[in-house]
């Protein structure tokens, strides 16, 4: 290091301001970056699903919320049975994808019913859409809701019996 600083003709005054002018231009973006997202915050009250894991699992809703879901879209007399179903295909895990292609708490398959997640948002989307929106219990609760209207459980061979 005396070598290259000797060399270069700086003094170790002129290495130690070099280095510190380096650190606050590293420090500046950063700093502002922080100060933004603090400053900044939801334009509207809405609740929002948050997942409540940090890892690399998907969050798992609580039994209670998927009953209260199922309730609201599959009607309070058909609610148990689709939290059973829910428990038995993703272990009520709406980002649940280990089973490819199914997708979610009834794990929809994205390309086989697309159209239905259509229908349900009321918007064309495309397949890579279909399997974002599938990952949101709600969408997935309708699309199983109208698969089951089709169908009965039969889309659900093994869970559904």
């Amino acid at each position: 290091m005396r070598r290259l600083i000797r060399r270069s003709g700086l003094t170790w005054l002129g290495v130690a301001t070099l280095l510190l002018w380096l650190l606050v231009a590293a420090a500046i973006p950063f700093l502002a970056g922080v100060l933004t997202a603090k400053g900044q915050t939801l334009e509207d009250d809405t609740p929002r699903y948050t997942p409540s894991a940090r890892g690399g699992r998907p969050a798992v809703l609580d039994r209670a919320d998927v009953l209260d879901l199922a309730s609201a879209v599959w009607g309070p007399e058909l609610a148990d049975r689709v939290l059973a179903l829910a428990r038995c295909e993703s272990s009520l895990r709406p980002d649940a994808d280990a089973n490819w292609p199914y997708i979610g708490l009834l794990q929809i398959h994205p390309s086989l019913h697309r159209r239905l997640v259509e229908r349900v948002v009321g918007y064309p989307v495309t397949l890579e859409e279909a399997r974002l929106l599938l990952r949101d219990p709600v969408v997935n609760l309708w699309v199983g809701y109208l698969l089951y209207l089709d169908a009965g459980f039969a889309p659900w061979p093994w869970c559904g019996r």
